[in-house]
């Protein structure tokens, strides 16, 4: 994808914020995807396969399988999110880009991260069957990134008042701008500027 912007799109390549951007959308997108996935069926292939009356047998506790699992898919994606810091760095050699944006980006990568496990680890919960966990999950890490979403913008517009933004509709404050937040950090905080 990078290459691909650097090809079709040279007037931006030597400008970190966009491609910082650019960078950080590809890796929400992905991180939105595989999170859910990889957690949709941590529980349920135990229910499946039989296995979780084994796991009650022995001395833990429900919450130590839960946080077991949740445990174990972190650290997975979470080396992806370390794999993917050499990129995010890109932008931010190249100039242009402050340290509070590859923060604030790195943050917003972990909180999709978070959202996305929690929401897959619920639908594994709730269903049974591999496929359908995979659709509950997605749906709600959906959910899960618009509420992310709009509680992160909803506290920048309670700590940094903006007047022109008092006239835009609440909904559209709260689930317009807060998408826009998780995918396009830099551009969300220039519109609310």
């Amino acid at each position: 994808v990078l290459g691909f912007f650097v090809r079709e799109f040279p007037q931006y390549a030597n400008n970190g914020r966009v491609l910082l951007s650019v960078i950080h959308a590809c890796l929400a997108l992905v991180l939105f995807v595989i999170a859910p996935i990889g957690a949709a069926d941590a529980i349920s292939r135990e229910k499946r396969e039989g296995t979780l009356g084994l796991l009650m047998l022995t001395p833990l506790t429900a919450v130590n399988v839960v946080v077991g699992k949740l445990s174990a898919h972190a650290i997975r994606l979470g080396y992806f999110v370390l794999l993917s810091l050499p990129f995010i760095m890109i932008p931010v050699i190249l100039g242009g880009v402050e340290l509070h944006d590859f923060l604030l980006s790195l943050a917003i990568l972990v909180a999709l991260l978070a959202a996305g496990l929690a929401a897959g680890l619920l639908a594994s919960v709730l269903v049974l069957n591999f496929g359908p966990a995979v659709c509950l999950g997605l749906f709600f890490s959906a959910l899960f990134a618009i509420a992310n979403g709009a509680a992160a913008i909803n506290l920048v517009f309670e700590l940094f008042p903006v007047r022109r933004l008092e006239e835009i509709p609440w909904s559209i404050r709260l689930f317009g701008f807060g998408p826009v937040l998780m995918l396009l950090p830099m551009q969300a905080r220039e519109i609310a500027a």
